[in-house]
């Protein structure tokens, strides 16, 4: 039986260490594109915001101030993906620590399409009160694994292939939010 050429494989199945490399490039089309196409005024974050801050770059405003972005990339579905329990071993363990994605306040979070043509921009305040919500919702139901919501948000346990550990992510359909400027926006992807 011949062997697969792990370049050949889907993403989600590559090595943890190929997807953080085609994650950070997408990040960096996703940056650029805005930046250049939109006008926005996007700046990455060094190593140490990223890791520390756990912020993936900022707004820069007219007046010079840093407002902090988050930005993901699909590969298995168009909503929006937040890492709420990183790691996870039960809500009331002391071990489970908060995810990445609600430590801090985001000024928005984006996201970019599986098919690589479609960036979406949700108001990150908006995204923290959906988050918020589900949580005291799910808090309410006993915490069961996977959870699903009326509005098509779902909750569900998984192992982290790059670092081991369980966490819960939070996935939130596009469509929960109000299209408009105020709540979420859509720019198509350029070079």
């Amino acid at each position: 039986m011949a062997k697969k050429n792990s370049e050949s494989l889907p993403i989600d199945a590559q090595p943890p260490a190929v997807r953080v490399k085609v994650g950070k490039k997408d990040e960096d089309n996703v940056v650029k594109c805005l930046n250049k196409h939109y006008d926005w005024k996007l700046e990455k974050a060094t190593f140490k915001e990223d890791t520390c801050q756990k912020t993936d770059c900022f707004q820069i405003t007219k007046s010079g101030d840093r407002l902090p972005v988050q930005i993901k990339t699909r590969v298995t579905g168009d909503d929006f993906l937040v890492s709420l329990y990183e790691p996870y071993y039960g809500i009331d363990d002391s071990r489970t620590e908060t995810g990445r994605d609600v430590k801090q306040d985001y000024y928005c979070y984006v996201c970019l399409s599986k098919d690589r043509k479609t960036i979406r921009v949700a108001k990150g305040s908006l995204l923290k009160k959906i988050v918020n919500s589900l949580i005291k919702q799910w808090k309410a139901k006993g915490c069961p694994l996977p959870c699903s919501f009326k509005n098509s948000c779902e909750f569900r346990w998984h192992r982290d292939r790059w670092s081991g550990k369980p966490k819960v992510l939070c996935f939130i359909p596009p469509d929960v939010f109000k299209k408009s400027k105020k709540e979420i926006q859509f720019f198509k992807m350029k070079k």
